[in-house]
C-alpha cells in the first residue's frame, strides 16, 4: 500500500514526493516569483485551455477553477495559479509544464526553465542568420500578427510598416525584436510558421 507521499511514475516506480519539496519550493519558487519573471507570467499566460487541461490532470478541482475564473483581471488570475504552483512538488510542476506545452505556451515553459533573453538575441545578430531573415522573410503579415498576440504595440507596428521597402522593414523589424524577450522571441517563432515560413524557423532553430 502506498502512502499519501508516493506516487507512482509512467514507468510504475514509486517515487516519495517529500524528497522533491524542499528542492522544489526553493528552486521553482524563486524562477516564478521573483519580481520581474512573475510580472512576465502574468501578463503572458493564457488561461481559458490551460484550466480545462490542468483540471483535467488534476492539478486542479473544479471549484479551483470556478473560484480562479472568478477573478476579474487576467494578472489576478495568473497570479494565483503561480501562487499555487509556486508551493506545488517537482511531480505537479513537470505536469504543469507540460499542460502549457500541450496548450500552445512553450514560450512560458522557457521563461520558467530560465532562458536567457541573450541566447535568442545572439541568433538575431548573428550575421548569417540576419542575412538569411533580411533577404528571405516575407515581413508584413508577421508584424501584423505580431500586434495581434500584443508583442507590438500599434505605434510599433505602424513604425515598422511605414518603411518604404522591403529591406527597410525587415531590418527594423529585427531592431525592434531585439528589444524584446524571449518569451516574444518564441512568439515570433510562431508567427513565422503561421505564414508558411517554417523554413527559417528551422535554419534559426538549427543554431541554437
Amino acid at each position: 500500500c502506498l502512502s499519501q507521499q508516493t506516487v507512482l511514475c509512467e514507468n510504475g516506480r514509486a517515487i516519495n514526493t517529500d524528497l522533491y519539496r524542499s528542492w522544489f519550493s526553493v528552486e521553482y519558487s524563486r524562477t516564478i516569483l521573483n519580481h520581474r519573471a512573475l510580472n512576465r507570467l502574468c501578463c503572458k499566460i493564457e488561461l481559458k485551455e490551460l484550466l480545462v487541461e490542468m483540471e483535467d490532470k488534476d492539478l486542479l478541482k473544479s471549484y479551483h477553477v470556478e473560484f480562479i475564473e472568478g477573478k476579474t483581471t487576467k494578472f489576478e488570475q495568473n497570479w494565483l495559479i503561480l501562487q499555487a504552483a509556486s508551493s506545488w512538488n517537482q511531480i505537479k510542476y513537470i505536469i504543469f509544464k507540460e499542460c502549457l506545452i500541450n496548450t500552445n505556451q512553450k514560450h512560458i515553459v522557457n521563461i520558467l526553465n530560465g532562458k536567457s533573453d541573450k541566447e535568442f538575441k545572439y541568433l538575431l545578430v548573428n550575421n548569417r542568420m540576419k542575412v538569411k531573415l533580411i533577404e528571405n522573410i516575407e515581413p508584413t503579415q508577421v508584424v501584423r500578427d505580431l500586434f495581434i498576440k500584443g508583442v507590438f504595440t500599434e505605434y510599433i507596428r505602424d513604425f515598422i510598416l511605414s518603411k518604404s521597402t522591403r529591406y527597410e522593414i525587415c531590418i527594423t523589424l529585427i531592431d525592434c525584436l531585439l528589444r524584446r524577450s524571449y518569451c516574444d522571441f518564441e512568439i515570433f517563432l510562431g508567427c513565422l510558421k503561421e505564414t508558411n515560413q517554417s523554413h527559417l524557423v528551422n535554419e534559426i532553430l538549427k543554431n541554437v
